[in-house]
């Protein structure tokens, strides 16, 4: 082993002796010559060692050493959270599917379309790939919960809320709706901005982007949620008119159909203590995907 850390290969890739560490650990474990703890150890130490390396941040590679670590792990979504915090290949589509996969395997199906909506919203390669797999991912869902497995309710069934059609349907009833409300904009043209909201990223500070007749002043990265990335921004360079910018690709109109309609059930003085609604805008492409932009105050 201490030949193979001093090769030429390995003085330039310091990743590779732990490489080959891990499979003959991992083969002592497939042949019962080891219980896993010493792998688990092992992975461990890699990760601890190479993780704010940058040369290994888009390394698959790397990504495998972690997955590896995380499929052996009770805490997985600590461990995920970390390859989240130390942006191990967030641009690669295999790091939402292969933890969409294992979320799935686990049951727990909504967690895994979430996962799949944050790899989408950051256009991770390769895309097209993705959304295949995120589509797989419905499918498969879909035939979990076909109308056989439906309660009948007097003459009506529940309707299977992962049908792509259920949802499209739904937007294109609500969509006469949703041309009224108050902030909404739908668009089948380039976003009318100076800024590209696919691509924003943290280091967006002091971009300005034009929503329904504002300007809006990214000052920086307060978070990435559960669908998208979100923004602190201000109103018109005003810098006491500070807002939430949530950029969502792709975007789902029924969310925005969703707080307003909160907003007819929830009386106006109780609203700030429940819930922080969108009062800006959406952006719906009908000729290609852009993004949807929410404001919160």
């Amino acid at each position: 082993m201490s030949s193979l850390s001093s090769s030429p290969t390995s003085l330039g890739d310091p990743l590779f002796p732990w490489l080959l560490k891990i499979r003959k650990s991992t083969e002592d474990v497939c042949s019962g010559r080891s219980s896993g703890e010493d792998l688990d150890e092992l992975l461990y130490e890699c990760i601890s060692t190479h993780k704010e390396d940058a040369r290994y941040r888009n390394d698959v590679r790397f990504l495998k050493i972690c997955f590896l670590y995380l499929e052996g792990s009770e805490d997985f979504e600590s461990v995920y959270k970390e390859v989240e915090e130390n942006e191990i290949c967030i641009g690669h589509s295999l790091l939402y599917e292969w933890y969409a996969t294992f979320l799935e395997l686990k049951g727990f199906w909504i967690r895994a379309h979430l996962v799949y909506q944050t790899g989408l919203s950051r256009e991770a390669q390769p895309f097209d790939r993705l959304k295949e797999a995120h589509s797989f991912f419905l499918q498969r869902i879909s035939k979990r919960t076909k109308p056989s497995s439906l309660v009948k309710v007097g003459e009506a069934l529940f309707v299977n809320p992962w049908e792509a059609s259920t949802v499209d349907g739904l937007i294109l009833k609500i969509k006469p709706q949703l041309l009224k409300y108050d902030g909404y904009y739908a668009t089948n043209k380039a976003f009318p901005s100076k800024a590209n909201l696919s691509f924003l990223q943290n280091f967006s500070r002091n971009k300005i982007i034009d929503i329904g007749g504002r300007k809006y002043q990214i000052k920086g990265c307060a978070g990435q949620g559960g669908f998208a990335q979100v923004f602190k921004a201000c109103i018109d360079s005003n810098p006491d008119e500070i807002v939430a910018l949530k950029v969502q690709k792709p975007p789902f109109p029924l969310e925005f159909h969703m707080y307003r309609q909160l907003d007819r059930r929830i009386p106006e003085n109780q609203r700030a203590a429940i819930i922080a609604r969108p009062v800006a805008s959406c952006f719906i492409s009908t000729a290609f995907p852009l993004p949807q932009v929410h404001v919160y105050t």
